[in-house]
């Protein structure tokens, strides 16, 4: 894995902040919340190893020995970045309500 795609993948975990906030609900179960993190951190790593070229198709068996841990990267940085800094924000609870309301 290349340096040009750990910086991509970087610089678009605040993405993965953005939209996990938007599509969460405060009344869906904490594990389902935590899948659509997990699955946009996968959709950057996929995104993020196609744009820099190191993967071609998705069809190769060695693509998720570079999907794996780069997923896991983002998602352990979108999680710390959220639990430190963004979980108290208005921003988070507005993006939050902006689909499903408030909580009930």
């Amino acid at each position: 894995m290349g340096t040009d795609t750990l910086v991509l993948a970087t610089a678009l975990t605040p993405l993965v902040l953005f939209l996990a906030s938007f599509l969460k609900s405060a009344n869906f179960a904490t594990g389902v919340n935590a899948a659509i993190a997990i699955i946009l951190s996968v959709v950057v790593s996929v995104a993020s190893l196609l744009v820099t070229g190191e993967v071609q198709t998705l069809d190769d068996v060695d693509t998720l020995d570079e999907i794996i841990p780069l997923a896991g990267m983002v998602f352990a940085l979108s999680q710390i970045v959220y639990h430190t800094y963004f979980k108290t924000t208005e921003t988070n609870a507005w993006l939050t309500r902006l689909i499903w309301g408030p909580r009930i």
